[in-house]
């Protein structure tokens, strides 16, 4: 039988056959979570559910590892394409970052700005 894991700091996901299991880190060892069967519905890892767990962990090894959607295509069995739409540039709006005018303001790097997928490159 086939085995997978999926594995971060914060999560742990195993998959063996039809069956998924979650566990989280406390720090010392790996703590059960939960089990699911698979295949799960896509829609199972959007919104809250009784899969809140395994969607965090799920989101997680996304953003830790570059936008990877392979764990989520093992858990549902749909292959996901991402397309990305280039966003033409504002019309006679482009902003400069100046420090001067923002000495009043936080700066930007104190805060976690969202992580971005790579662009995908054209062949």
């Amino acid at each position: 039988m086939i085995s997978h894991t999926f594995e971060t700091k914060r999560f742990r996901v195993q998959i063996t056959g039809k069956t998924v299991w979650v566990e989280s880190s406390d720090g010392a060892g790996w703590v059960f979570r939960n089990q699911h069967a698979l295949p799960l519905a896509p829609e199972a890892l959007r919104g809250r559910s009784e899969s809140s767990v395994l969607r965090a962990a799920v989101q997680h090894f996304e953003r830790t590892h570059g936008g990877d959607t392979s764990l989520r295509e093992a858990l549902t069995g749909v292959h996901e394409t991402k397309t990305v739409t280039p966003v033409p540039p504002a019309a006679g709006k482009t902003r400069v970052y100046s420090p001067a005018r923002s000495a009043g303001r936080v700066p930007l790097n104190r805060f976690r700005l969202p992580l971005r997928p790579p662009l995908a490159t054209q062949e």
